[in-house]
């Protein structure tokens, strides 16, 4: 993080005080001091910049941005302050939409998922497709990793379809689901165009 970022951080995030009320379910003030803890700055405060950093900590590709925390799992008495790592959400969930959804939403939520162009397909008015009405876009996304003759190329596109079936198959389902496939506008991109 930049140093303006941190003193600014410092300068708006408040010192832990244990909550006497609370007695011994909270970790001391002391240890918090002898850790050098301070509490993160209110919303209004909170630095855009720092947001953007944790949601791109990737592993392998950028470091993960450590927060700490108060693990309750202890009995009270031996609870503590641990180390929190955050990463990129789109290892979990790389298209969250259902997180700006409610019961009564403020405002509409659309999505646009970026596809591989389909070879059946190659008409410019295939390239972007919203269904019309409620009965249209249950279609599957698909790999295609199976094509071809090569061994290797076959192998690389089992295990990346593992991955990618491990990190979307929450948010491909829920892209099917009544309410969300009609707001889910998909860009299908040529090779030249996804690189």
């Amino acid at each position: 993080m930049p140093g303006d970022v941190l003193d600014w951080m410092k300068c708006k995030g408040r010192r832990y005080v244990a909550n006497p009320l609370r007695g011994d379910h909270e970790p001391s003030t002391e240890e918090a001091t002898r850790l050098g803890l301070i509490e993160v700055p209110e919303p209004a405060d909170f630095p855009v910049i720092l947001a953007a950093r944790m949601s791109l900590s990737f592993p392998f590709l950028f470091a993960a941005v450590p927060l700490w925390s108060i693990d309750y799992s202890p009995p009270p008495g031996e609870r503590h302050f641990r180390k929190c790592w955050f990463s990129d959400g789109g290892i979990s969930s790389n298209f969250p939409m259902h997180l700006f959804d409610g019961l009564v939403p403020r405002w509409p939520t659309f999505g646009i998922n970026l596809e591989p162009v389909i070879k059946e397909r190659d008409k410019p008015e295939d390239e972007v497709y919203l269904p019309s009405n409620y009965r249209e876009g249950y279609g599957e996304r698909w790999d295609h990793f199976d094509d071809g003759d090569d061994g290797a190329k076959r192998l690389g596109g089992f295990i990346s379809a593992i991955l990618g079936t491990m990190q979307n198959w929450n948010d491909n389902s829920l892209a099917r689901m009544p309410g969300v496939r009609d707001r889910i506008a998909r860009v299908r991109l040529k090779k030249s165009e996804a690189d």
